[in-house]
């Protein structure tokens, strides 16, 4: 399990959510917890340039780690679910930056991504200042 803290990509570390990475190791996981480079002091693609760089790492050394290559996952809540979506992606097809060239090019693919609380949908985000009215059914 790779897994990528939250933080707006401007805050927080591996250290203040090291409580994640300890929960799935009590399940049984063999857990990679990462920090990544912050913004604004280093802006995109910085963060997930080190995402890679930690996968490209767990694919490297997962076997003389006690890891299965087959059960591979990656986690993340908020900046970090929308870190390790793309990280998923880059494993799944290959692209011209350098960091993402050499994700694909590990060959290990995720079995699975769970990225919580990501906000994945990133056109039009004015839609966040929105007030909108609330359906009958939720204030009822």
């Amino acid at each position: 399990m790779l897994y990528v803290h939250g933080g707006a990509f401007h805050l927080l570390s591996k250290d203040t959510h090291w409580l994640m990475g300890l929960a799935f190791a009590r399940f049984g996981y063999l857990v990679l917890n990462i920090s990544y480079r912050l913004a604004p002091k280093h802006p995109y693609p910085a963060a997930l340039e080190d995402t890679c760089t930690a996968y490209r790492w767990l694919a490297s050394r997962i076997v003389e780690l006690g890891g299965d290559p087959s059960r591979v996952a990656v986690a993340g809540e908020s900046a970090g679910g929308n870190l390790i979506t793309a990280l998923a992606l880059t494993t799944s097809q290959r692209r011209v930056e350098p960091w993402a060239r050499a994700v694909y090019d590990t060959g290990l693919v995720p079995r699975a991504a769970l990225p919580f609380c990501a906000l994945l949908e990133v056109t039009r985000p004015e839609r966040f200042a929105e007030r909108r009215r609330l359906s009958w059914w939720s204030t009822a």
